[in-house]
């Protein structure tokens, strides 16, 4: 059996973190483990999950530019007390060219994997932007979720290899009786719309967009609820945002749940505003529920599985949202075939990647 040491920042949900467990429960673990170093100290929502299924967790240091020394050492002494490792494989961009290197130096084969098409804005994406130039002429292997997400992190001159965000297809199948009892849950009637959204509460997300569009939809039809899945830093300025709405009384802020499926399957539509995506797990989980799907044309068409993904621009305000999402029928069908056809059934991710693992291994 070969160890994989996986980068990320944390562990609780979120696109890439999704992507790693769903890929952690698809593989052979007669074969092939996973063993975390995360960016925290905390207890977090995958490590009772990931201790379960074999792998080893382990913190470093949260780098913070001033305690740059401090992170190096970190990263030195672990592999100098970890030979047992033959393969890192990176979630994260920023730092990975400083981590990635010294495994390197260690004898690591490293891989950069690209989840995400921007840094955002501010001095903190100014220096992810910094410290991830080098990253993609360091690495022995690239990897990307999509293709503009390859292209945004290692620029035109390198090549990369696409690794599908697949799914488990099983998991994400509509169910009547999911439906009945999530709604039921939520005290939501059958002839209300429900509309919804799973996705970490950051600035990525435009959450204030959705509330916006969603108070307009709200203003047109009264029975119009929404609900809202994820955690993240801007908590707080999202509720507090919903409480100066004329909709607030509607809509739900769930958390984090284990059980997303479900509350899929509660849904009547799935609206995703982003500013920036490398391809939404959450975009593909949403259509193989066969759900509408009313999503921002910053996203990939390479995530567009059905014909009822709508394509909206998010600069000409909430008005062409609020029209488009009534306009439609909002009737469920059924996009399987098209998703295992498109490569994102997550037992081909597994495999692709495990063979990619065991060959690396060898050598």
């Amino acid at each position: 059996m070969i160890r994989i040491l996986q980068v990320v920042g944390g562990l609780n949900t979120g696109g890439a973190e999704n992507l790693l467990m769903s890929i952690y429960r698809a593989i052979d673990r007669n074969e092939i483990q996973f063993d975390i170093i995360k960016h925290s100290k905390m207890p977090q929502f995958f490590d009772d999950e990931i201790r379960r299924l074999g792998g080893c967790i382990y913190s470093c240091p949260q780098y913070k530019g001033w305690n740059h020394m401090q992170y190096v050492k970190w990263w030195e002494e672990f592999f100098a007390k970890h030979t047992e490792y033959r393969i890192i494989h990176s979630h994260i961009r920023s730092t990975a060219s400083i981590f990635l290197k010294i495994a390197s130096k260690h004898g690591l084969v490293t891989i950069a994997h690209s989840h995400n098409t921007s840094n955002g804005k501010g001095i903190s994406s100014f220096a992810k932007q910094y410290l991830q130039k080098s990253l993609a002429k360091n690495v022995d292997f690239r990897f990307a979720c999509s293709e503009e997400s390859g292209k945004w992190l290692f620029g035109e001159n390198y090549d990369f290899t696409i690794i599908k965000n697949g799914i488990d297809l099983r998991r994400f199948t509509f169910s009547e009786e999911a439906r009945k009892n999530v709604r039921k849950e939520l005290k939501i009637s059958d002839d209300e719309i429900l509309v919804g959204h799973i996705g970490r509460l950051n600035t990525q997300k435009n959450h204030l967009f959705l509330l916006d569009i969603f108070d307009e939809i709200y203003k047109h039809n009264s029975k119009a609820k929404l609900i809202m899945l994820g955690e993240g830093p801007l908590e707080a300025e999202i509720l507090e945002k919903r409480e100066s709405l004329q909709s607030k009384n509607a809509i739900q802020y769930l958390g984090v749940k284990g059980n997303t499926q479900d509350y899929y399957s509660a849904m009547d539509c799935f609206v995703l505003p982003s500013l920036w995506e490398g391809l939404p797990v959450a975009l593909v989980e949403a259509q193989a529920e066969g759900l509408p799907c009313f999503v921002s044309n910053t996203i990939t068409n390479e995530v567009k599985l059905s014909d009822e993904l709508h394509y909206l621009p998010i600069n000409l305000g909430t008005g062409i949202w609020k029209d488009t999402i009534l306009a439609n029928d909002l009737k469920r069908y059924d996009a399987k075939n098209r998703i295992i056809e498109a490569g994102f059934d997550i037992n081909d991710t597994a495999e692709k990647l495990s063979q990619f693992y065991l060959i690396e291994a060898k050598k």
